[in-house]
């Protein structure tokens, strides 16, 4: 069922249609038969395709008529079928290019209603803009002062060394360094054991040669991980001292550096401590 404002709307479009002659400016007027013509054809399309609610097709069609033969009634469907596909800001424009040509227009006061209500629309839109414009900046401050709050945070619990403190970084390199000589104390006393064993005069290498050739080998890849593991423990504890010593001599006007430089060669391991006061 149409409302009244399509009835209102079509009586409008059947009279422009019918009066087209008449509404056509003087310049139009110079233009040629053909071309009133196809564009009365395209102005009768639109408002068959607007009847069915067709409102983008409608538009193409009465466009193509404006273009074809300037009339302030097509001005004044283009601007319908932007109304009705939501183009608020282009149906206020073409509004008020239809009161422009056709000042004396009998639905004038129509128009600058619908205008007044189009001008209050866009203002909101506006201003609905603006403040979710003005909720993201205020969402992505409060975003990055949370992150700030949890880069303190990490920052804290790794252990930066403060002002006349020990920092947690140095507990855990200390606590390597102990590890590391541990183990490379495990293996230096299994490699004495597979030694022991090998000096045992019961042994008969000559009887038992697989027995010999395992401890041997075994010893061997013992005291090679003894001799790694025990040069890596010392350096990494040599390195925790000096950071106790720069943590608990640290301050927050002028606080020392240390910089650790793993450095591994063959049969070799190492941390190559720098500091600077």
């Amino acid at each position: 069922m149409r409302t009244r404002s399509w009835a209102r709307l079509r009586a409008v479009l059947a009279g422009a249609v019918a009066s087209w002659t008449l509404m056509l400016p003087p310049a139009a007027e110079a233009q040629s038969r053909r071309a009133v013509q196809r564009a009365r054809i395209f102005f009768s399309k639109g408002v068959r395709q607007y009847d069915r609610g067709q409102f983008q097709p409608a538009l193409r069609s009465f466009t193509r008529a404006y273009q074809l033969a300037p009339a302030p009634a097509v001005v004044y469907n283009i601007a319908q079928c932007h109304l009705s596909l939501g183009h608020d800001s282009d149906a206020a424009r073409h509004f008020r290019l239809y009161l422009q040509e056709l000042p004396d227009a009998p639905n004038r006061r129509e128009v600058e209603r619908r205008l007044r209500e189009i001008d209050a629309r866009v203002a909101a839109q506006r201003r609905d803009q603006r403040l979710r414009a003005m909720a993201d900046v205020r969402d992505e401050q409060e975003r990055l002062e949370r992150r700030e709050v949890v880069d303190d945070e990490l920052a804290s619990s790794s252990g930066a060394p403060r002002s006349g403190g020990v920092g947690a970084a140095t507990w855990i390199v200390l606590g390597a360094g102990v590890a590391t000589a541990g183990i490379g104390g495990l293996f230096a006393w299994d490699a004495a054991v597979k030694q022991s064993d090998l000096d045992e005069p019961s042994l008969d290498c000559s009887r038992s040669i697989q027995r010999c050739l395992d401890l041997v080998e075994s010893g061997d890849r013992s005291a090679t991980l003894r001799t790694i593991l025990l040069g890596a423990g010392g350096a990494i504890l040599t390195t925790g001292i000096v950071m106790l010593v720069v943590d608990l001599s640290s301050s927050d006007d002028d606080a020392p550096e240390a910089v650790l430089a793993p450095r591994l060669g063959p049969g070799l391991a190492m941390i190559e401590v720098r500091a600077s006061w």
